[in-house]
């Protein structure tokens, strides 16, 4: 993180807003499991419901460079996630969390050629 800074035009407006959008992801993935456990109860259903909805719009208000760039971030986080879970000798992946390394390795790699061609600077 801090090597990125070194190459930004503004590091400290750039750094917030990568943490911004870092921190977005797992508010979304939360908001998401509240929606998915809370079925039957109405009232957290909808609180789990409005949560779901205002955080989706806020990943979307943060821009695609910056969720591109979230994703560069967490796809090595993946092998530690990988390794945590072979040394508790578990599945590693259920179905849900295959669908979201793909999502998330295919956004680093997005994210990725971006950088390379210019289309996201730092």
């Amino acid at each position: 993180m801090l090597l990125l800074t070194l190459f930004s035009d503004d590091a400290f407006t750039f750094t917030l807003k990568l943490c911004t959008s870092l921190s977005l992801i797992p508010y979304l993935l939360a908001a998401g499991y509240a929606l998915r456990i809370s079925p039957g109860r109405h009232r957290e259903l909808i609180i789990a419901l409005l949560a779901t909805v205002y955080t989706a719009f806020l990943v979307i208000a943060a821009g695609i460079e910056y969720v591109l760039l979230s994703c560069i971030v967490y796809a090595p986080g993946t092998l530690l996630f990988v390794r945590a879970r072979r040394e508790q000798e578990a599945t590693v992946f259920t179905a849900v969390e295959k669908g979201l390394v793909v999502v998330v390795v295919a956004g680093a790699a997005v994210g990725v050629a971006a950088l390379a061609t210019g289309w996201i600077t730092i």
